[in-house]
């Protein structure tokens, strides 16, 4: 090789090792750059001459080294872990911040912790128990039972607003899906017009684009494919969100404009406002996948959107979302009670798949519960009733004085005021049958009237001047004793 063959070969080294320290740097001024990734010269052989040979091998002088291309030292299978425990993290953290707030609610409003108010009303139940006629302890127990019910309602109103301020959450997550999607979608065509002739890699644009996956597999699941023109194309829950041409964004609509486009026949309530994600382009089809309870076995535990509403919930959560377990001797026949199991399980599976799964709702279906619980308990005990019917038949209509007839929900037994064993008022008429909390718009009984009652297997009875409960319909809200409908007799 000649003296400027040699110096060539030297040349070649500096210029590489030139072109490495300009690599090193870029790695150093970038160390608190957010999602930067260390780039690698790889090196490569500038060729070689052959100079003579033999019968056995040829002989060849290197002609130096040269940069191959400047790589990220990135590993594809830890960024695919890490972005499926970011997500899985995002998800528990959602469900954790409602739990916390929850956990707020009840342990001080207005600095009074609601356990006091249970235990205030309860002092005073015994102690009206001691001495029924005394109005001063009458007038603590209803002071009491005021507190208790403002407290319940203050609290119940605390959690249907936490559910409706997580709509701005999810709406902003929604939003910022789309955002991101758009900004992938561009840097896809940046990068593959920069990597086109195949000399150099993006790697800053590259940096720029994973950083942007992270974020996204951490507001939902992800799955992402990398083409050999240098762009992603990324799925959301299984859903193309972004290809080679374009992002398909997510939207959101509220739970009643859900129903509507989807033809679900579904009482509306106060939830109907709480807003859903869904895909435009599939006929505003769910985003997520409810048949089944979010799980790590399923690893369908991902994403902090698919957390906060599931935590949130679909409606508002009420003490007749509580399945209740049929009891056999309420039951005429073996085959109606087999009847009633079979739909206390589908009941009881829908319960699990829907109010027990959402914290916010499960919570408000089990505080609901137990307010009614003790609102009943008064209530029977100052205004008892007693069925109609005690052999287990189902009822199917009441046919009152007027000639108007009621139809008898599945399951509900007709019952009348039960004046026999009904304590005395104090008032002046010594009037029987007063109620502490009522509903706002439905009375507890019908006038005093005579009824008839027909019975699912044709047979009917009729009672004569009695006074007829105004039972609890699931369907109609107004007709039961929920937190919101209950207020204290005055």
């Amino acid at each position: 090789m000649s003296l400027f063959g040699s110096l060539s070969v030297g040349t070649s080294g500096l210029r590489v090792s030139q072109y490495g320290l300009n690599v090193v740097a870029h790695n150093l001024a970038n160390v608190e750059t957010e999602g930067y990734v260390r780039q690698q010269t790889v090196l490569d052989t500038a060729g070689v001459q052959k100079i003579g040979g033999n019968a056995i091998s040829s002989f060849q002088v290197g002609l130096g080294v040269d940069p191959q291309t400047v790589r990220q030292v990135r590993d594809f299978f830890l960024d695919k872990a890490y972005r499926n425990e970011i997500g899985r993290e995002s998800y528990y953290d959602s469900q954790s911040a409602a739990v916390d707030e929850i956990e707020q609610l009840f342990g001080e409003l207005q600095g009074v912790a609601f356990q006091s108010t249970m235990s205030d009303l309860w002092v005073s139940m015994q102690e009206l128990a001691k001495d029924p006629d005394n109005r001063v302890t009458q007038a603590t127990f209803i002071e009491s039972g005021v507190s208790f019910l403002e407290r319940a309602t203050d609290i119940y109103k605390e959690l249907n607003s936490y559910q409706h301020d997580l709509n701005h959450k999810i709406k902003d997550q929604i939003n910022r899906v789309n955002e991101i999607g758009d900004q992938i979608h561009d840097l896809n065509i940046k990068i593959s017009n920069y990597e086109a002739d195949g000399r150099e890699n993006a790697n800053d644009l590259r940096d720029e684009r994973n950083n942007l996956l992270d974020e996204l597999s951490s507001i939902v699941k992800t799955d992402y494919m990398e083409l050999e023109n240098g762009m992603v194309t990324v799925s959301v829950e299984d859903t193309v969100f972004v290809n080679e041409n374009q992002c398909f964004k997510m939207d959101y609509m509220t739970v009643a404009e859900y129903r509507d486009v989807h033809g679900i026949s579904d009482p509306l309530d106060e939830g109907a406002d709480l807003l859903m994600a869904v895909w435009p382009h599939l006929g505003g089809a769910d985003v997520f996948d409810w048949s089944s309870v979010p799980s790590a076995t399923a690893n369908s535990d991902i994403g902090g959107l698919k957390g906060a509403i599931q935590a949130r919930g679909d409606r508002i959560g009420k003490y007749t979302d509580i399945p209740i377990e049929p009891i056999r001797e309420n039951f005429a026949t073996d085959q109606e009670y087999k009847t009633a199991v079979a739909a206390y399980n589908k009941d009881a599976e829908e319960y699990n798949l829907t109010t027990e799964a959402s914290i916010v709702r499960r919570t408000q279906s089990q505080f609901d519960q137990l307010v009614h619980g003790i609102v009943t308990m008064i209530n029977d005990t100052l205004c008892p009733n007693k069925d109609v019917d005690t052999s287990g038949k189902q009822a199917a209509t009441v046919t009152m004085a007027d000639g108007t007839v009621r139809n008898v929900p599945k399951g509900v037994k007709v019952q009348i005021f039960d004046a026999e064993n009904a304590p005395i008022g104090q008032d002046k008429d010594a009037t029987a049958g007063t109620e502490v909390f009522k509903r706002k718009t439905v009375d507890r009984y019908e006038a005093k009237q005579d009824i008839t009652v027909t019975f699912e297997d044709g047979t009917s009875i009729t009672l004569n001047d009695v006074q007829l409960y105004n039972w609890e319909d699931e369907i109609d809200n107004y007709s039961l004793y929920t937190i919101g409908e209950t207020e204290v007799n005055p």
